[in-house]
């Protein structure tokens, strides 16, 4: 019954088979109000909806009670969990915490849950990025795997999405609201099981894990952030000019050797962050540069260090060369995702696309 209550929960909106088999197709006693019949697996409904006749080989059921909606012919239970935890830090370092792979890992496992990414790499969760989460419905019983993808990474939040697996409607999601005195981190869970009694067990099984999961997210949140708050700093430069971004091509370490970065580098002890990026980048390229403002999230990085990118423009009539890299491109938006990028600065190319557009 939980199999098949899973299996059926098909995307909210989109349209699934009727709910079928033996156990809606026994003859019964339609009645408004309350449904009865019997089958050979049991009890077909009873329940607090009004239910009008057949369809098929399913129920038609209206009248649904909250959390509960008819989609053609079945009983769709939508559950929705919340936790909300403020955070006396940033809003960039919030999210910087909520992009944190180990992180997001880590607070799971304390859930009694398992999460394992299964496309992308390197400290950060970038949109793109597939996870796979492992569910325990009971102690020391099954578990629900459900494949996700990452939808959205940035300063206004998080979120991912089941993209196939037995529950295939289930969203995780962190909105981070900017206080006075820091952010509210809003977590939100929705899943949604189908049919009667079966469809009824399920929910019940999986509220408790995907709470706890919730609870530990956000409490992960509230005491990962003050850390990257005080992280050590490595600034980039996204220079832009006429809609064309300046890429570098690495020359070492040997296991980063032909990849791509916008310029940078670490802050010094006491300095700001806009004589970092303008020493770095006259050691780099050889330019000089006007700092703008951040683009996209700051992003974790092995080491615990923090990346955080400002626009920039070069100044003067100097053209940057590779001085300490391999080589040196003016890329447009259409051609970011031909560049083997860097795991974190591969996080940021949707700003980057908006900041070129």
């Amino acid at each position: 019954m939980l199999a098949a209550a899973l299996r059926d929960s098909g995307p909210l909106g989109g349209t699934g088979p009727c709910v079928h088999g033996g156990m809606w197709q026994a003859a019964g006693v339609v009645r408004a109000g309350v449904a009865r019949g019997w089958c050979g697996a049991g009890l077909v409904w009873c329940g607090a909806g009004v239910v009008r006749g057949w369809c098929g080989a399913g129920l038609v059921w209206c009248g649904a009670p909250a959390g509960m909606s008819r989609r053609a012919g079945r009983i769709v239970r939508v559950t929705t969990l919340r936790d909300t935890v403020f955070v006396p830090a940033s809003a960039r370092a919030v999210a910087a915490a909520a992009l944190d792979a180990e992180l997001f890992a880590g607070s799971a496992a304390r859930a009694g849950c398992w999460v394992r990414r299964t496309r992308g790499a390197g400290r950060v969760l970038a949109v793109g990025d597939e996870l796979r989460l492992s569910l325990p419905v009971a102690p020391r019983g099954p578990r629900v795997p459900i494949p996700l993808r990452v939808v959205r990474a940035g300063t206004a939040g998080f979120a991912v999405t089941a993209i196939g697996g037995p529950l295939r409607t289930f969203e995780l999601c962190t909105e981070l609201v900017e206080t006075a005195g820091g952010v509210l981190a809003a977590g939100t869970v929705r899943f949604l099981v189908t049919g009667g009694p079966s469809g009824a067990l399920a929910g019940r099984l999986l509220r408790r894990p995907v709470r706890r999961l919730l609870a530990a997210r956000t409490a992960a949140l509230r005491d990962g952030a003050p850390r990257w708050a005080s992280a050590p700093v490595v600034v980039g430069a996204a220079i832009v000019r006429d809609g064309w971004l300046l890429a570098q091509q690495r020359r070492y370490p040997r296991r980063d050797a032909g990849r791509w970065e916008l310029p940078g580098g670490r802050v010094e002890d006491g300095e700001p962050d806009a004589a970092a990026l303008t020493r770095e980048c006259r050691e780099e390229l050889g330019v000089d540069v006007w700092i703008g403002g951040p683009v996209g999230p700051d992003l974790p990085l092995p080491g615990d260090l923090l990346l955080r990118v400002y626009a920039a423009e070069v100044v003067g009539a100097a053209e940057p060369a590779a001085l300490e890299h391999r080589a040196v491109r003016w890329v447009t938006a259409g051609e970011l995702a031909e560049l083997d990028w860097l795991d974190a600065d591969r996080a940021l190319l949707p700003a980057l696309r908006a900041l070129l557009r």
